[in-house]
């Protein structure tokens, strides 16, 4: 039994199809893939920066934190109190000493 070549130049064509959908297909894939590379780099680089920028924000706040406990009301006051007994010694040796 012999196949009407219509039918024969529509598996051709049909075959053909799919081949040419094929290599489309895997161009796309490795389009695809070349771009979801060069992103997961960049997605690295970009996670690094923020890794680094939280590191020296964590390091700011750690510095802040001890300036703020430095010139708390609290700590000023003991300062100056300490401060003031310190120049009431002074005058008083001075005035002992009879030294000015």
């Amino acid at each position: 039994m012999e196949l009407p070549t219509e039918i024969l130049i529509a598996v051709a064509g049909g075959g053909a199809s799919v081949i040419v959908a094929w290599g489309i297909a895997q161009q796309k894939i490795s389009s695809i893939s070349t771009t979801l590379l060069d992103i997961e780099k960049r997605l690295r680089a970009l996670d690094n920066r923020v890794d680094k920028t939280e590191g020296q924000t964590g390091l700011l706040e750690n510095r802040m934190n001890v300036i703020a406990s430095m010139n708390s009301p609290e700590s000023l006051e003991r300062k100056n109190r300490e401060i003031a007994s310190i120049l009431k010694d002074i005058e008083f040796l001075r005035k002992q000493w009879g030294t000015k």
